[in-house]
């Protein structure tokens, strides 16, 4: 948020056919005092200790299954700054969407602060709000909490963890958008998704975002095809 420094990113890295996984990135030395407890709680003593006393950033990578829950992770204290690793994640996953809630209000502009607008032209941004928002009429459209009338409560998305760390956040959004977009085709109604598959789910929110993009309404556009069938106006943009 504004000038404060970024201390808890999380990635849900997935696609067709492939194990799903998530990269958290955090800096202990740079949380808040709240934010701390909330890291502290989600690491070995070892690890969390190590990185506080040597001010050094830490990935962890998480085995996710597709029924949402999170499985053993790895950590790892790194003599990189967020901003590179963050950086080098994006690179390696050029011609990706890179989706958010609230993307084009909040996302966008932070990850320009942190990495550049030549880093992001590589992945195509698609904020998922807008887009359940023209779908869904819900009383109120927050993945911070689970309670009635909530994204969270319509489909059904367990706990990941405490809301407003990243893993937890970044969990539900993905959990709300799959199941979300496969209750989108026509004739199915809110609880389609409970029988449908995983490559099914997927193929419904890539359906989504392709039939979103348009080039009115992104700045950049990536320079290389994702995995996934394009709109013609973005092709011809390109």
């Amino acid at each position: 948020m504004r000038d404060k420094p970024m201390w808890d990113i999380t990635f849900v890295d997935e696609g067709p056919g492939e194990e799903m996984h998530a990269l958290r990135i955090f800096d202990v030395s740079a949380a808040h005092k709240a934010g701390r407890a909330k890291l502290r709680k989600t690491m070995p003593l070892s690890v969390y200790c190590m990185a506080l006393k040597q001010s050094r950033a830490c990935i962890a990578r998480y085995t996710i299954s597709k029924a949402g829950g999170v499985g053993k992770a790895t950590f790892l204290v790194t003599s990189d700054t967020p901003k590179e690793l963050v950086a080098a994640y994006l690179v390696q996953r050029k011609g990706c969407v890179l989706c958010a809630w609230n993307m084009r209000a909040h996302d966008k502009h932070v990850l320009r602060r942190l990495v550049g607008k030549e880093v992001l032209a590589n992945v195509l941004l698609w904020d998922a709000l807008p887009w359940f928002r023209s779908r869904y009429t819900l009383p109120k459209n927050t993945m911070a909490s689970d309670k009635p009338g909530t994204p969270r409560a319509v489909f059904k998305v367990k706990s990941s963890g405490a809301a407003h760390t990243s893993l937890a956040d970044a969990l539900h959004m993905r959990d709300v958008v799959v199941r979300a977009a496969y209750c989108c085709t026509d004739g199915n109604d809110l609880s389609a998704w409970k029988h449908a598959s995983d490559d099914e789910l997927f193929a419904a929110a890539q359906k989504q975002i392709a039939d979103e993009v348009d080039v009115q309404e992104w700045i950049e556009v990536p320079v290389c095809e994702w995995n996934g069938d394009l709109p013609l106006s973005v092709k011809e943009y390109m």
